[in-house]
């Protein structure tokens, strides 16, 4: 996967528009951008003043993700197998299509580490970087912390960051509001396959007795967003954007949980995450190769980039 990465061509729905902006950013200079997040700006900018093609800042871009969504990950959790799943079900799309969001994600879990061991200050400085290379993932931020920290100084502390984030994006913010007001959920059946991802790990964290330990509320909390996500699905596609969030806040929490705890995981469960990671990934890589006359499948035709 990750050397489809960085070795795609024009692929993805989101890929026109950063190409787009690669080339007036060249064109034009760096003031002749307002279309993204500060800082992903500033990092557009930057590379798009490299002499390589446009394609290329795009890989340097996704190979950014990846050394820190690995990296990050294998500090909480070295043997990887939560991993497995999250790995097989986002890196696709963090790379290679959304890849505003998905640098943003990989710098939380690099800064989840910091969390982990209290060391507040450079956990919350890089989710403030995060915040300014993609809003949404203000909201990532904000449960891991609630759902780790869980104390009231916490939640007041967290309040107070996040309004600065909010009162910071507000003209962002409400437009984003107002296109997926427009937008209604795509039919009755979207949001099953996250909601049933977010409950398989949920599922073998409630029936693995040493996992469980002291997760209650984290379990309960998360199940109830799940399920609220869905609903709000139903209604519009924000909700599947919040599910998908859910779906890796919960698999973040999840191994953060193992970590701070010592747990090992019994075999059952390490077999059975590596098999719906295994599943999900095979899910994925349909993406790749059906035959399919949807324009909304984002990697159809797969190209490498000297095939353009």
């Amino acid at each position: 996967m990750i050397v489809f990465a960085l070795l795609r061509g024009n692929i993805g729905t989101d890929t026109p528009s950063y190409i787009t902006a690669i080339e007036i950013l060249r064109d034009n200079g760096k003031d002749a951008l307002n279309l993204f997040e500060p800082l992903f700006e500033w990092l557009l900018n930057n590379l798009a003043q490299l002499p390589i093609p446009a394609w290329s800042v795009l890989a340097l871009i996704s190979l950014l993700t990846t050394v820190l969504f690995i990296f990050g990950w294998v500090r909480i959790e070295p043997s990887l197998v939560v991993f497995t799943g999250v790995y097989a079900q986002f890196f696709v799309d963090m790379t290679m299509n959304g890849i505003r969001y998905g640098l943003a994600f990989a710098l939380i879990v690099f800064a989840s580490r910091f969390l982990l061991d209290k060391r507040f200050n450079l956990f919350w400085g890089i989710a403030l970087a995060a915040a300014f290379i993609q809003i949404s993932s203000v909201l990532l931020t904000t449960l891991l912390f609630l759902l780790h920290e869980r104390r009231w100084r916490s939640i007041i502390y967290t309040a107070g960051i996040v309004c600065l984030i909010a009162v910071s994006f507000n003209e962002r913010l409400l437009f984003k509001l107002a296109i997926y007001e427009l937008e209604k959920s795509p039919n009755s059946f979207s949001g099953i396959l996250p909601l049933i991802s977010t409950f398989s790990i949920l599922l073998f964290w409630i029936f693995d007795s040493g996992a469980r330990y002291r997760a209650t509320i984290a379990i309960l909390s998360l199940t109830s967003l799940a399920i609220a996500a869905y609903v709000l699905t139903q209604i519009t596609y924000a909700g599947l954007r919040f599910q998908l969030l859910l779906q890796f806040l919960t698999a973040l929490v999840f191994t953060c949980h193992l970590h701070v705890r010592n747990i090992q995981l019994k075999r059952r469960s390490v077999f059975g995450l590596i098999i719906i990671g295994i599943l999900l990934g095979g899910m994925k890589l349909r993406h790749f190769s059906a035959d399919v006359e949807d324009a909304a499948a984002n990697y159809i035709p797969y190209k490498f980039f000297w095939e353009e």
